[in-house]
């Protein structure tokens, strides 16, 4: 069967807008995901991972893993510090 000019652009048409339907779909289904990962994520942590990404796309990742560790390392030794300094308070007071 062969098909006409006319009825091979009909098939054409109706292809496109096809595709077009089911791009906007998986649009919508994107933003959806998006959306509900934004709703189950505390905002910090969307800050955080934006930083980090500007960051690795302006210095490489050799420097955001350096400035990682060193963060890293920073805040468990203030940490250390902290809970240290509150055992000794407590013995203190006992």
């Amino acid at each position: 069967m062969t098909l006409t000019k006319r009825q091979e652009d009909k098939v054409k048409e109706i292809l496109k807008q096809q595709a077009e339907r089911e791009k906007v779909k998986q649009e919508k289904e994107a933003k959806k995901l998006f959306i509900s990962v934004l709703k189950m994520t505390p905002l910090p942590i969307i800050i955080g991972l934006a930083a980090a990404l500007i960051y690795y796309q302006n210095y490489g990742w050799y420097e955001l893993k350096k400035t990682a560790l060193s963060w890293t390392i920073g805040v468990t030794l203030i940490a250390a510090m902290y809970t240290t300094f509150i055992n000794k308070l407590k013995s203190f007071s006992s």
